[in-house]
């Protein structure tokens, strides 16, 4: 259900709206339980991007992580670049 609410061309637009807003941030992407991309600031139509493999991924995921909060500097999968990613 989630993932349908939010893989639409509306939320895309309310995110990279949101995003113009901020010249300190390069971009918005959701991802769901699985680590699949549901939507993005950055790109229309979304690509398949997944971050299933990603560490930080898996140890949110499992639970084994402490904080509530990951971050983790990361090369991108979408624009390519290094990414500060942050699984709340």
């Amino acid at each position: 259900m989630f993932r349908g609410q939010l893989a639409t061309l509306a939320w895309h637009e309310s995110l990279r709206t949101k995003m113009g807003a901020y010249s300190d941030l390069a971009g918005i992407n959701v991802f769901d339980a699985d680590g699949r991309l549901i939507n993005s600031s950055e790109v229309w139509p979304v690509p398949e991007v997944s971050i299933a493999d990603r560490d930080f991924f898996r140890s949110f995921k499992a639970g084994t992580e402490s904080s509530p909060i990951l971050i983790e500097l990361a090369q991108g999968r979408i624009a390519r670049g290094w990414a500060t990613t942050a699984a709340l």
